[in-house]
């Protein structure tokens, strides 16, 4: 991902956590097809606020599979 946050589309600073699209408990996997780079404020709020997430997440899980 060259440090680029999927969720806020920025590298500055350059992402630094792994995000599940689909979430383990919601039956995603840890395949690289399932995973992103993410900002972790970005990170955390995509797990507060799905809703906010929710069209990158999308587009993410579009081009990954």
């Amino acid at each position: 991902d060259r440090g680029v946050c999927y969720l806020c589309d920025s590298s500055n600073p350059p992402a630094a956590e792994v995000d599940h699209l689909v979430d383990v408990a919601d039956g995603g996997s840890n395949e690289l097809a399932n995973l992103a780079s993410a900002h972790p404020d970005c990170h955390q709020r995509k797990h507060r606020d799905p809703e906010w997430a929710e069209q990158r997440v999308a587009m993410a899980l579009e081009v990954l599979r």
